[in-house]
């Protein structure tokens, strides 16, 4: 299971092309950065957030432009991840008829311009039509919030300043919690819940999700960048969590890579294994995509665990990420 940037000059071969119309930039950097005659679509399915519309629909008209490039067989699915068994059903019919008269039974997801739940529903629903699956990732070229605030960010967060979090942070406040009935689990009577949280930069988030779903044991996984510059972005989530979880029963793991999914799912098979004959286990990705990515791996060789997710008040899109970097592969 190793992950490789792609190589656009190869030739590629898909039935079916998944894709998110998002705010993001990079949600639009794989289509736009592939060659017609080196990529083969068959057909598309295109994702388009009814939430935050305005903000999103620039990005989606663009996506569609640039997927008429390779096909002319293109389905829409209105996404509301407020309700995303809604999602799962109409994509894994979307998914069956498209199937039917693929050439090629394989898929690709773009991730990249992707909420967490939507991520894992589209690796679902491609595994329930038998496909072969490819993801692919554009990552960004930097985050927010960026290194000369990071100290004032952590003051904010330290004395619960809400109005100085939404100038700093990507997400205003938790919305809601959401566990998709394909990933509930199966929790057993009488054993404590132990919650895995890979911890990003959204404390607002994490705050609202542990004092709701109020496990008796958490264990914290700090993402390390596999870029030298980002290295100090551990460090801030660090800080931006540390008075989080006072109080609760906790312990921390600083080794896990926010990209390469074979660490990922070796340290969360490690810290299952210890755990699992006395807590029943959720996981909540609140890091890197890839992360999200090898939480639903993690999800199908132990299925018996939650995968749990959080939705924002609101996105803050100038905020969120910025440029693009390099695209990925890794193929399930």
């Amino acid at each position: 299971m190793t992950i490789t940037e792609f190589d656009f000059a190869n030739k590629e071969s898909y039935g079916l092309f998944i894709a998110a119309g998002g705010f993001d930039k990079r949600a639009l950097t794989f289509i736009r950065r592939a060659y017609v005659h080196k990529v083969s679509i068959e057909q598309a399915i295109l994702l388009r957030y009814a939430t935050q519309r305005e903000d999103n629909e620039p990005n989606f008209s663009r996506l569609v432009a640039q997927v008429e490039k390779f096909t002319g067989n293109i389905e829409i699915i209105d996404v509301d991840i407020h309700n995303p068994d809604k999602f799962m059903r109409e994509l894994v019919g979307k998914i069956h008829s498209a199937s039917t008269s693929l050439i090629s039974r394989s898929a690709v997801i773009d991730i990249s311009g992707m909420a967490d739940v939507l991520i894992c529903c589209c690796l679902r629903a491609a595994d329930i039509n038998l496909l072969q699956t490819s993801v692919v990732y554009t990552e960004a070229s930097d985050y927010y919030p960026r290194e000369p605030e990071w100290n004032d960010v952590i003051d904010v967060v330290k004395n619960r300043d809400f109005t100085g979090m939404a100038k700093y942070l990507q997400t205003a406040g938790l919305e809601d919690i959401q566990i998709p009935t394909d990933f509930k689990g199966n929790n057993r009577p009488g054993y404590k819940a132990c919650l895995f949280v890979m911890a990003g930069y959204e404390p607002n988030r994490v705050q609202g999700l542990v004092d709701d779903y109020a496990p008796n044991a958490i264990v914290i996984f700090y993402g390390k960048s596999p870029h030298e510059k980002l290295h100090g972005r551990q460090w801030l989530s660090i800080n931006l969590h540390k008075h989080i979880f006072d109080g609760w029963r906790y312990r921390e793991r600083m080794d896990i890579s926010t990209l390469e999914v074979e660490n990922i799912l070796d340290i969360l098979e490690t810290e299952y294994q210890t755990l699992r004959s006395e807590y029943d286990v959720g996981i909540a990705s609140q890091c890197s995509k890839m992360q999200t990515v090898a939480s639903y791996l993690f999800w199908k060789q132990h299925p018996e665990i939650q995968l749990i997710f959080t939705t924002p008040v609101k996105w803050e899109p100038e905020r969120y990420s910025i440029g693009e970097g390099r695209t990925f592969q890794f193929n399930l």
